[in-house]
């Protein structure tokens, strides 16, 4: 599982979040990366009332250096990075309802979603007015998708309540909008200084959840 960051140097990378036509909360949700080190992904937060959509921007040279073996399949760790997040998104938030038998079952169809990512659904983003091939897989009432089609960026998703297919996308500039400075370093304190809104998460496990220790 990724480690979580404490006072990283500030984001070398480009980040994407919906594009203005999204209306609601907007907020830094997570960061990639080992302690005092350059992150490797951050993931922005989107909610509007019950649709949420989590966009995860990955330096990709980094990316497959820290995730990809030489000779393995890169796109299979890109989808386990959608995927393993987007499964996280699906569970309960009570740890009561989350039995470590059906966290480690999850963690093993993730794995095999990923491996599987070219029998995944096609879909269409824009990003800035460019057309952008995604690939998406559903589970547990959620989607996570990702495309590869960015030069130095890995780009990300994971949702509930809207749609996958036709998502719009804009490079970030001001990331005022999300609560933090472009130029500051980055960890747990920054992150919970940041105003989020009251998600709705899952009170039970999904059927596809059941399904996996049945």
């Amino acid at each position: 599982m990724p480690d979580r960051v404490d006072d990283s140097p500030p984001l070398d990378f480009a980040l994407y979040g919906l594009s203005d036509s999204w209306q609601g909360a907007r907020w830094l949700a997570a960061l990639e990366g080992k302690v005092g080190t350059p992150l490797w992904a951050a993931w922005l937060g989107h909610f509007s009332n019950d649709a949420a959509v989590f966009t995860g921007s990955a330096a990709r040279t980094r990316h497959d250096e820290l995730h990809t073996a030489p000779g393995a399949d890169r796109l299979s760790q890109v989808a386990f990075t959608a995927a393993f997040a987007m499964s996280n998104f699906t569970l309960p938030a009570a740890a009561d309802q989350r039995p470590e038998k059906v966290l480690d079952a999850v963690v093993a169809e993730v794995e095999h979603a990923a491996a599987e990512h070219h029998r995944w659904e096609n879909a269409s983003w824009e990003l800035d007015g460019e057309i952008l091939a995604a690939k998406v897989w559903r589970f547990a009432g959620a989607w996570c998708a990702f495309t590869d089609t960015l030069t130095d960026e890995y780009l990300f998703a994971y949702g509930i309540g809207v749609e996958p297919d036709d998502l719009e996308f804009s490079k970030v500039t001001d990331t005022q909008q999300y609560g933090f400075s472009r130029r500051q370093r980055l960890g747990p304190a920054a992150l919970a200084e940041i105003k989020k809104p009251n998600l709705p998460r899952p009170a039970q496990l999904h059927e596809d959840h059941r399904k996996l220790v049945s």
